[in-house]
Order: C-alpha cells, then structure tokens, then sequence
C-alpha cells in the first residue's frame, strides 16, 4: 500500500547524530528531511515557510520550555517528536514535555526501527505511545501511592544494558565502555541513568545488587 511521504525539518542534532539519522531515515522513501537547524530563530522562521508534517527536536537539560512553547504559537501545525539526550527521565519531566506539546518522546537508546515507527505514529495519530510514557505514568503511580510499588510486570535488562553492565562490573569506565561498543561516554552514562530510574537505585552498586539477584530474563 502506497504511503503518503513524510516531511521532516530537524533541530539541534549534533553532526555525528545527525549523519547517522539521515542514513537510517533514508532507508525509507516515506520520509523527506526539508531542513536541519541549529539556530532558533531561523528554525522558526522555516517552520512556519515549508510546513514540515513533524518537527524533530533533540531536547537536552534543562528542558527548554520557553522555546518549545515559542514553536507552539507560531501555529505552523508540525507535530514535534523530542530526542531527549539529558539526565534519567522521571515522571515530572516527561509529563512537562508532554504538557508543553511534545506528540513523541524518544531517548538515545531508541534504535532506527523505533525512530521510523514514532515518526509514522505521530504523523497519523497524533501521538506515539512507547515505554517512557509507560514507564513515567507507573512512576507517578507508585510514587502517589496510587498504585503497589509490586504491580505491573517485572522489570527486564535489554541485552545491550546487560553487556554494559557487565563491562562495568569488571572495571572498566563509562568512557571505556564507550570505547568498547562504538558510542559516545554520554550515552553509556545515560543508559545506566535509565537504569538507575527504572529499578529505582541510586548508584551502580545498588543496579548490580539487584542484577545479580538474576531474577530478570533478557529482553
């Protein structure tokens, strides 16, 4: 079945980032990148002349409210996907994000796959649902006493966090493990943040008492 092309301008995507998202988005004839910017005022200003369908972000701490809401009112109509590269995402901010009008929240541990599906998603639907969402809505629950800090699944290691876990546990520095597996010291420091959120611990000695607990399975 025919699909209608998807039209993108991207912002604040750092050179390495955003060679690798050209590549993996023109994988696809369903999308077309119009623009990619690093100024504010000239984001805007192009937003508002080709009318980009979705409005790809990379969002770094603190949270720039003040800009997204600008983008907002010029009523240029693109739905705004956010990369959020930054400290461990908790409830308050996602639900700020959310608040402030990001359709989709995606973080750097989302592969091309999940990219080119949140695209798709937010440009048909609106919005694109995925486990940061999820992850913030169970937060708020537990945290309010709304919901039993037991309920819900059990919470598994991805195979990419087991290898890095591992590495770290035998010594070597978040910017050798970066090293090791081809990416960036941020990245791996913002996985295990990740890690830290989603098992609630606060440290890495605290993450490895419960990972070698062994009562997860690969995921």
């Amino acid at each position: 079945m025919q699909t209608n092309m998807i039209t993108l301008g991207i912002y604040g995507i750092s050179p390495m980032w955003e060679s690798w998202l050209q590549t993996e988005l023109n994988k696809s004839d369903d999308f077309k990148i119009l623009f990619i910017h690093h100024d504010e005022q000239s984001l805007i200003e192009d937003v508002q002349i080709k009318k980009p369908d979705i409005l790809f972000l990379m969002l770094k701490y603190p949270y720039p409210e003040k800009f997204i809401l600008q983008i907002q009112k010029s009523n240029a109509g693109a739905k705004l996907t956010g990369w959020w590269f930054g400290p461990q995402m908790d409830d308050r901010r996602v639900f700020q994000m959310l608040k402030t009008g990001i359709h989709c929240i995606l973080s750097d541990r989302h592969g091309p796959d999940e990219i080119r599906r949140a695209i798709r998603d937010t440009y048909e639907n609106g919005y694109h649902y995925n486990d940061i969402v999820t992850d913030a809505i169970m937060q708020y629950g537990k945290r309010a006493n709304q919901v039993p800090a037991s309920f819900g699944p059990p919470v598994n290691f991805r195979e990419r966090e087991i290898e890095m876990i591992e590495l770290r546990k035998s010594g070597l520095t978040t910017r050798e493990i970066g090293e090791r597996l081809y990416l960036s010291k941020k990245t791996v420091e913002n996985v295990f943040n990740n890690l830290y959120r989603k098992f609630e611990c606060r440290n890495f000695m605290e993450l490895l008492v419960h990972y070698e607990k062994g009562n997860y399975t690969a995921c």
